[in-house]
């Protein structure tokens, strides 16, 4: 969802949102990034 372009704005804060409401309803908690890890984050996931 944070590459496309699924609505005009929030498109990375909504796929965040997302990602967590699936965790969550499969039994996992939900991912929660300090700020100072946002960047070390975004790299990981965009490599994967």
């Amino acid at each position: 969802m944070a590459r496309n372009q699924f609505f005009y704005d929030v498109n990375k804060r909504m796929g965040r949102f997302m990602m967590n409401g699936l965790l969550l309803h499969a039994g996992y908690p939900a991912i929660n990034i300090q700020a100072k890890r946002k960047l070390e984050f975004n790299e990981k996931m965009l490599l994967f």
